[in-house]
């Protein structure tokens, strides 16, 4: 009798488990899974078996070509639903220089969106799910500020898109990823002076020095 009842504690301790971890993904995803060189992807913990045929697509809105330094630039990131009926959807961006160094400063606007530093990076997230209402698309919207210098002068963007079907679990989702690359109007090397001696040199007032 007792093992019965160890059994059934168990089973039931596993899937108490299993709810809380998908309730913490679901409100502040794990970070480093944009499918970036440098990053995992969505799909380690979204299987991406994709049984309900979702497609879409992943889009970045807001930014120029070239980029300027400095400069405040006011995002949108969209999810629009292409096939299947997804329920809702999630997202993570990362910006990287043409080092995968960070860039810029990633910064929310509302709680719908979310920042972490993971690894040396910024990432911005979703801060739970939003439904595409209608079959429609979601959106999130949030400002980057561009850095004063870029190595190798590109920033690159990389960010993932989830599509899902909302069963509470991670089965069945499909990740969709994207890569977008600009290039930086400003300094690739940060910029240095140096001051050499000087001698006899007249001042104002007619004194002189070194």
């Amino acid at each position: 009798m007792n093992s019965i009842r160890n059994a059934r504690f168990l089973h039931i301790s596993g899937l108490v488990l299993s709810v809380l971890v998908w309730l913490a993904n679901s409100n502040n995803p794990t970070n480093g899974r944009t499918g970036a060189p440098f990053d995992g992807h969505c799909n380690s913990c979204h299987d991406g078996n994709n049984p309900g045929g979702f497609n879409g697509t992943v889009e970045v809105t807001g930014l120029p070509n070239p980029i300027l330094p400095n400069t405040v630039y006011p995002l949108t990131i969209t999810l629009t639903p292409t096939a299947g009926s997804p329920v809702r959807g999630g997202f993570q961006l990362v910006a990287v220089d043409g080092n995968n160094a960070d860039a810029g400063d990633l910064a929310t606007l509302n709680t719908q969106t979310g920042t972490e530093m993971s690894g040396g990076r910024e990432y911005i997230e979703r801060r739970g799910a939003k439904n595409f209402t209608g079959g429609g698309p979601a959106s999130w919207n949030f400002n980057w500020t561009s850095p004063g210098v870029a190595p190798g002068g590109t920033i690159t963007f990389y960010y993932v898109g989830n599509f899902g079907n909302n069963n509470n679990s991670d089965s069945g989702d499909r990740p969709i990823e994207g890569i977008a690359t600009y290039t930086f109007n400003g300094p690739t090397e940060p910029v240095s002076a140096s001051i050499s001696t000087f001698s006899n040199v007249t001042c104002n007032g007619g004194n002189n020095g070194s």
